[in-house]
């Protein structure tokens, strides 16, 4: 009975926690399940269905079947025996048994990954932000890691193909069950040059209590986490909060305080979280200020300014203005929202910076 091949077939009969049982009960991969093993299990609040299966399916000729489905729809298969499992992976409280891959594994050796995720229904001003951040962070080698979701990990994902970086996606279904569908052409725009993973069996279908496993996975590959706008309750703040377990860096990009969409981004901040503005406040904390500013050096030009950001960077002098005496220059124009979220924008894209005294000043 081949090693690997016997822990991916237990895996698709069952789950981490039955693997974890039999492996305690003294299984090892390339074994039979004893009937002391299975005899086990029934002392535990594992399900006497998935019981059953182990009893009567677990056997070589369905594992060749089973291999032989893999081999036919080019999947591959990663397990924690595997020499190229990720190290950081190991680390986390659960390590996956198995990880089913498309596209180029390599990637997972990277120590230079990280997590983008946030709102699967954003505004305007998160999805720029996504785009101006993670286009500056594939310029600097970062390997972007999200789940595929509408929103802000479509965002990510896309905006790092666009800049020619790489970037894994990390599912809440089966490899060979694309969830949304309607992401079904960037999915397979992933596979070309970077990955798609996944914890959950072939032919598993997206089910909630899924995804928050899913999410320990994006953190646990990640040296840390941004979270780009994310409601009280959002899936974004589970990758968040794994992160810390996992004594990974958490980054959050503000938003107005009205937006019910950075409510929870807003709540990272206040509880520790680093507050990014700029992509130099990521690279910083991995890569030294001295590197980062060094970066922020070379730079080329400055991204494009909306409409609402023209109007009032025209209103900014070369000088400190107070936020209050610059909102009442142009009340006329500006809701109080619309005026913070012009505000942060503008900052994120290089052109204004804060002093302090609640104060802005033009730096280009």
């Amino acid at each position: 009975m081949d090693k690997k091949m016997s822990l991916i077939y237990l895996h698709h009969l069952s789950n981490w926690h039955v693997i974890n049982h039999c492996w305690k009960a003294g299984w090892r991969p390339g074994q039979e399940l004893s009937k002391t093993i299975i005899n086990s299990l029934n002392h535990t609040k594992i399900k006497p269905d998935t019981i059953k299966k182990l009893t009567t399916q677990y056997t070589i000729e369905k594992m060749e079947r089973l291999q032989r489905y893999l081999e036919s729809q080019l999947i591959d298969v990663m397990t924690i025996m595997d020499d190229d499992y990720p190290p950081q992976l190991r680390e986390i409280a659960q390590p996956p048994w198995v990880l089913y891959l498309r596209g180029d594994r390599t990637l997972l050796s990277s120590s230079s990954m990280l997590a983008v995720v946030g709102s699967r229904k954003p505004t305007h001003y998160g999805v720029q932000s996504t785009k101006l951040l993670v286009t500056e962070l594939v310029q600097h080698g970062y390997i972007i890691v999200s789940g595929l979701a509408y929103g802000i990990d479509a965002t990510a994902h896309s905006t790092a193909l666009k800049e020619q970086g790489k970037t894994i996606a990390v599912l809440g279904s089966g490899i060979d069950v694309i969830y949304p569908r309607r992401n079904q052409q960037l999915y397979h725009e992933i596979i070309e040059t970077g990955l798609v993973i996944s914890e959950a069996p072939t032919g598993t279908a997206p089910i909630a209590a899924l995804f928050p496993q899913r999410n320990r996975i994006i953190s646990g590959l990640s040296r840390g986490c941004l979270v780009i706008e994310a409601a009280a309750r959002s899936g974004s703040l589970i990758t968040a909060y794994h992160s810390l377990d996992q004594n990974r860096e958490v980054f959050a990009v503000p938003g107005p305080i009205s937006s019910l969409q950075s409510e929870g981004t807003l709540q990272l901040i206040q509880q520790g979280a680093k507050c990014v503005i700029k992509c130099q406040d990521i690279l910083e904390e991995f890569e030294g200020s001295m590197v980062a500013a060094t970066i922020e050096t070379k730079q080329c030009e400055l991204p494009i300014m909306e409409d609402d950001e023209g109007v009032l960077y025209q209103q900014i002098p070369h000088t400190p203005i107070d936020l209050s005496q610059l909102y009442e220059k142009v009340a006329v124009h500006f809701t109080f929202p619309r005026f913070h979220q012009a505000i942060l924008s503008l900052e994120m894209k290089g052109y204004i910076e804060s002093v302090p005294g609640m104060k802005v000043v033009r730096c280009k």
